[in-house]
Parts: structure tokens; C-alpha cells; sequence
């Protein structure tokens, strides 16, 4: 029985002498280029992130997003395209959901490591005033909003640009395709009203009627070649 302690207690003693072996070893001698970066990072702050997670949200107003959508650092940036045709989108499995996330920013910092088109660029704010930032979400075809499965931005985004195009469109200060209406002022007006009518009944109004099963008097008995012939 002494024989085994003596062989466990010479085992702990040479594994403390390993121990403090490895503990007294001095790290190696660092380069000057490495300290000086040292000195540099640790004046500055900086932390090396490869997320953005976490980090706070800069505020911007719009006078300055105004100015940094006309500045050549924004040509720089997105170049000849849309802001958010530069954007990749992250998502699981196969095919990407039919809506994006709820939003990007809470409580002042970012809650997502790959925000949207928008919230990733705190000097893109969307406001009424900011017509170039409003005309890069819009279709010159229909002259509509993009719908957010093809700009990727957050739902709160995107009702802030519904908010801002509307109120723009209201204000004059963009244009938009107004659909067409036809008013008969005949009703509201009594004088416009056509009381004598001797124009003869047209083939298509014959046609209407028919397709009606309306009863027709003397309809087609009355039409005439002038009436079929289409007048330019």
C-alpha cells in the first residue's frame, strides 16, 4: 500500500513540475509592425466583428440622406444600379419566404447580422422629401411600389415607403399614373341633357340589347346602311 502511494504522489509532483514548466515558458517576443497595431487598436477601440449584430444604429436626417444620395460617395457605392439590386438575401432552406422580417433595428441597435436594403446604410432614410431615394423602389412600368420578395426590404421599411410615396404623390412633388374616369355631367347638370333625339339606334346598341333579351321595337327595321357603315 505504501509502494502505490509513493508511485500516485511522484505521478502529482511530476505533473506539477510540467505544469509550472509551461507556466514560467515566456510567450514569444512580439514584432514591432505587431505592436505598433497593437497600440493603434487599442487607441481606436476596435473589436473585430464579423457581424454587425449588436452594433448601434446611426440616426441620420434628411437633409443629410438628401445630400448623400447626390454625393459621389453614393455613386461609388451602388454605381449604376438600385440600392437593392446589390442585395443577397439570407434564408433557410430551398426557396425564400414570400415576406422578409418584421424589421431590422430595435431598440437603437441592429437585431439582424445582414440587414435590408435600407437599414444597412444609415444615411438612406426614407422621408416624402427624399424623391431620389422614393424613385428606387418604383416600377417606371406600372409606377407602383416593388413589392418586398423582390427588393428584400423589412416590412417596417416598406410601410414607411408606402407612407412616403403616398404622401409625395399627394404633394405633387413625384409623378404617378392617375386612372382615367369619365363623368357624365348631365346628371348634375339639367342643361346639358339632350331632349330631342333623332339619331337613329346603333348596331352595337341593338347587339347589347339583344344580349340583354330586352324586348326591341323596330330596332333593326329601322337601321340602314349609314348606320352599319363605320364613320371615320
Amino acid at each position: 500500500m505504501s509502494g502505490l502511494f509513493k508511485f500516485s504522489f511522484r505521478i502529482c509532483r511530476f505533473g506539477n513540475q510540467i505544469a509550472r514548466g509551461y507556466a514560467a515558458k515566456k510567450p514569444p517576443a512580439l514584432t514591432e509592425a505587431q505592436i505598433q497595431f497593437q497600440k493603434h487598436t487599442a487607441e481606436l477601440g476596435f473589436r473585430e466583428r464579423t457581424s454587425i449584430r449588436g452594433t448601434l444604429f446611426e440616426f441620420k436626417d434628411v437633409e443629410t440622406s438628401i445630400e448623400y444620395m447626390q454625393s459621389e460617395a453614393f455613386r461609388k457605392a451602388y454605381g449604376n444600379k438600385k440600392i437593392w439590386e446589390w442585395y443577397i438575401r439570407n434564408f433557410k432552406g430551398r426557396y425564400p419566404k414570400s415576406y422578409t422580417r418584421k424589421e431590422c433595428i430595435g431598440g437603437g441597435r441592429y437585431i439582424t447580422g445582414n440587414p435590408c436594403p435600407i437599414c444597412r446604410d444609415p444615411y438612406l432614410v426614407v422621408n416624402y422629401k427624399n424623391l431620389e431615394l422614393l424613385k428606387q423602389f418604383v416600377s417606371p412600368d406600372t409606377g407602383m411600389l416593388y413589392p418586398t420578395n423582390r427588393t428584400n426590404v423589412c416590412r417596417k421599411q416598406q410601410q414607411n415607403l408606402e407612407i412616403a410615396y403616398a404622401k409625395a404623390c399627394d404633394y405633387g412633388l413625384i409623378d404617378h399614373p392617375v386612372p382615367h374616369r369619365h363623368y357624365d355631367y348631365s346628371i348634375y347638370y339639367p342643361e346639358m341633357r339632350q331632349t330631342n333625339i333623332d339619331e337613329k339606334p346603333s348596331v352595337l346598341l341593338g347587339i347589347i340589347l339583344g344580349a340583354n333579351r330586352k324586348s326591341i321595337n323596330n330596332v333593326y327595321e329601322e337601321l340602314t346602311e349609314e348606320d352599319i357603315i363605320l364613320k371615320k
